[in-house]
């Protein structure tokens, strides 16, 4: 094969799996290794690791290693047919944390979940064995476990408090994801905190790592807290806390309330449904609406208003 009829074909192929292409693909469709060593030779290719090639329309971004390992480990099939609803490698644990962003750890090897054993000759890869049905997400390209199922996996693997802290801080601020998902998640490995709930475990670690980013901005605006807070007791007042079942706890406030935060302000929409918390924070934040004009036995009269206090509020 022309060199450059070999490179268009690894371009083609490589296109739906991030410009990466690996020797026995490349191989299948009659791409010989000396070819391919004549094009890293040539400088056109570029080894990442064993058997996996970045071509030149490489995206080298910081997932560029990671889907490289990913690859390896079933090399001769195609991204997009791994992608489907049977997936069978997923990226796990501290790998899936970078990959959702969660937390500052940094892998210091490549983590899969498999529902098969497997064994690697690799020292950089280490696969986990467990189920993978429903708790898979689409991650720039990459079947990550969900973010959910990463908090919890990282909780079973005792990773420490402080860094569990964090990443559940940053997983509440994710689309999708709510307090109650990530409670369910680390019912059976609270005890490896000291806690007896996920619950429990969500709570302290709000409480150690701080509220996520835009509830600590909602606090110090007083404008937009007391535009939320109207929200709040409205939705107290129209009995939505009283409605919800008694299991129930913290949840849109600490989840849902932050990715609706643009939309309630601008519309002026009440909150679908509200919940008590549990988390000190939480509590501290709610509490203030007391502070700027709404106390306990306002609540009695069915239409407690806040009034903006102070000029230029």
């Amino acid at each position: 094969m022309r060199t450059v009829d070999a490179i268009t074909t690894m371009e083609e192929l490589g296109a739906s799996q991030w410009g990466l292409i690996t020797t026995a693909q490349a191989g299948a469709y009659e791409i010989s290794r000396v070819a391919l060593g004549r094009l890293r030779d040539a400088g056109v290719i570029h080894p990442l690791r064993r058997g996996v090639w970045a071509l030149p329309s490489a995206d080298h971004g910081p997932l560029q290693e990671l889907r490289a390992a990913w690859l390896a480990t079933d090399s001769k099939r195609l991204a997009a047919d791994r992608r489907g609803a049977d997936v069978e490698v997923a990226v796990s644990h501290v790998s899936a944390a970078a990959a959702h962003s969660l937390g500052d750890l940094i892998p210091s090897r490549h983590e899969f979940t498999v529902e098969k054993r497997r064994q690697t000759t690799h020292d950089d890869v280490f696969f986990h064995r467990g189920e993978l049905a429903g708790d898979v997400k689409i991650v720039e390209g990459l079947p990550v476990t969900s973010i959910p199922r990463t908090v919890g996996d990282l909780a079973a693997a005792s990773v420490d408090f402080d860094h569990l802290a964090d990443i559940i801080r940053d997983a509440l601020s994710s689309p999708g994801v709510r307090w109650r998902d990530l409670a369910t998640q680390l019912d059976q490995v609270a005890g490896r905190y000291g806690y007896d709930q996920g619950s429990e475990l969500v709570d302290s670690s709000v409480e150690q790592a701080g509220l996520p980013e835009v509830f600590a901005n909602l606090a110090e605006s007083s404008s937009s807290f007391r535009m939320l807070s109207r929200q709040w007791v409205t939705a107290f007042n129209h009995g939505v806390l009283d409605s919800m079942p008694q299991g129930a706890q913290t949840s849109e406030f600490m989840a849902d309330l932050g990715r609706e935060m643009g939309r309630l302000i601008a519309e002026g929409a009440g909150f679908r449904a509200l919940v008590p918390s549990t988390s000190p924070q939480t509590r501290n934040l709610v509490e203030k609406s007391s502070e700027h004009g709404c106390s306990s036995a306002d609540k009695s009269d069915g239409d407690c208003r806040l009034e903006d206090q102070g000029s230029g509020a």
